[in-house]
Formats: C-alpha cells, sequence, structure tokens
C-alpha cells in the first residue's frame, strides 16, 4: 500500500482534504490538527475526498469521528468518493452518520497542486495521543466498539497519562 499523505486547501469557509495512499496512525494527527485548525477558523465545510484512499484504519475514522463530532451545529463534514469499503468501515464502527456523502463521484480536478502546496499543517504531535483519543470516540459512538478497542485505550491511557508516583516517608 501507498505511504499515506494528505493534501489540504482551504478557500472561502470551505476546507478541503484529499486522503491518499493507506489512511492509517500516521497522518491522523495532521488531520486531527488541520480539522481542529480550521473549525477555530470558522470553516462551515469540510470536504474529504477518498477516490485515492486506499484504507482506512480505526485511528483514522477515530479522528473523522471525533471531527464530525466537533463539528456538529457548526460545520458539515462531507465525504466524496466513498467506496463500498470505506462505507462499510465507518458503518462497522456506528460513525457513518456523522457524516454526509456526497451521491456522485467527483472528477478528478486541479486543486491537487494547489493542496500540495498547503499541505503544511504542523508537526504530527503525540501520536499516541491521538490513537487514544481517536479509539475513545469510537468506544463512545458505539458500544459495539468497547470490547474491539478497549484493551488498546488502557494500553495507550496508561503511556499517555502514567500515574504518579507518591514520595515515599522516611523513618527518621
Amino acid at each position: 500500500m501507498t505511504k499515506a499523505k494528505l493534501l489540504v486547501a482551504q478557500h472561502e469557509g470551505v476546507a478541503q482534504i484529499r486522503v491518499v495512499g493507506l489512511a492509517d496512525y500516521q497522518v491522523s494527527g495532521e488531520l486531527r490538527n488541520y480539522g481542529e485548525e480550521m473549525l477555530e477558523q470558522g470553516v462551515r465545510t469540510f470536504v474529504v475526498d477518498l477516490a485515492k484512499c486506499q484504507q482506512m484504519d480505526s485511528t483514522f475514522i477515530g479522528v473523522l469521528a471525533l471531527l464530525g463530532k466537533e463539528a456538529k451545529h457548526r460545520a458539515t463534514l462531507i465525504l466524496v468518493n466513498a467506496s463500498q469499503p470505506h462505507r462499510e468501515a465507518l458503518q462497522q464502527l456506528g460513525v457513518k452518520e456523522l457524516f454526509t456523502f456526497s451521491r456522485r463521484k467527483s472528477k478528478e480536478t486541479t486543486w491537487e497542486s494547489i493542496c500540495e502546496a498547503a499541505a503544511d499543517v504542523g508537526d504530527i504531535g503525540s501520536v499516541a495521543d491521538t490513537v487514544l483519543i481517536a479509539h475513545k470516540t469510537l468506544m463512545e459512538a458505539s458500544p459495539d466498539n468497547i470490547p474491539l478497542f478497549e484493551d488498546l485505550v488502557k494500553i495507550l491511557d496508561a503511556e499517555v497519562h502514567p500515574p504518579t508516583k507518591k514520595p515515599q516517608k522516611t523513618n527518621e
């Protein structure tokens, strides 16, 4: 599978995101950062083009769901060119309702070069934190996801939020 990349552009209240390759945890932080930044800037519509997305992992789907929840009542998140496997993955994880789906396939556009120029959305940040938040979102979205991801969430939660050691008392 092709290494994932996100191509992004924003114009007049519309943020465009083209997903190329395997949409996985490696680009999930970029998606989260870009989406949250666009929401802060008042973007009203997100268009996510999945035409060249080969597959989505649970972290990527969780971040999409997180953005869908955060955008609720503020913006619309539209998935364009979602294949049947994409739709099935979203349905299986109980988050399909968070999105609006385009009913027709979009033609190849010329905005890819613009997106590549605008693709610098900052560093990925903490991958573990993004994976943790994505999977917590999936567990909240559907109780069926709890047994699928609860062990992963416990492990990541311990990594991201390690228990603090209490100072030991000394007897003097």
